[in-house]
């Protein structure tokens, strides 16, 4: 995913992005170090995912990638 759009709300992050054509699903992923590997989160089927807020907070990066199922 190019487009990750993240927005904090009310102790909310919410992670956005433009859907992929023939997506079946997106993982979303997360580190507080960019030298470190990012962790596998959640999946989500929509281009959108909402949560609270890390703990411990301080910086979080996030990568998002898309998934197609192979027939």
């Amino acid at each position: 995913v190019n487009d990750l759009q993240i927005v904090v709300i009310d102790e909310t992050v919410h992670l956005s992005w433009s859907a992929i054509p023939d997506a079946d699903y997106y993982r979303i992923y997360s580190t507080s170090d960019l030298n470190d590997t990012f962790i596998l989160l959640d999946e989500s089927a929509t281009s959108n995912y909402s949560f609270g807020l890390p703990v411990p907070s301080g910086i979080h990066f996030y990568q998002v990638t898309a998934v197609q199922n192979s027939q």
